[in-house]
């Protein structure tokens, strides 16, 4: 093919990429059947340790940042801004 010239088999590229398309999605669906999925018990124990750690987290979060705002309004206040 040349600079912007039409193809011979317009339609060979298209076919080539369906083609790729479909073995991806082949290999997919083989890779997730070698899976091992948790348990609906574990899944349970990992989905409170999270959202356990997560509100640990956001109230650490906050108690540094109330501190950090207190701190900042304290010098505020010494340097009379």
């Amino acid at each position: 093919m040349v600079g912007g010239s039409i193809p011979s088999r317009p339609g060979a590229r298209p076919q080539i990429e369906m083609k790729k398309f479909q073995n991806y999605i082949r290999d997919v669906a083989v890779e997730l059947k070698k899976v091992t999925w948790p348990s609906w018990e574990e899944l349970k124990g990992a989905t409170i340790a999270v959202i356990v750690f997560s509100l640990v987290a956001s109230a650490y979060v906050a108690i540094v940042d109330s501190g950090l705002l207190f701190l900042i309004g304290k010098v505020a206040e010494v340097f009379g801004t």
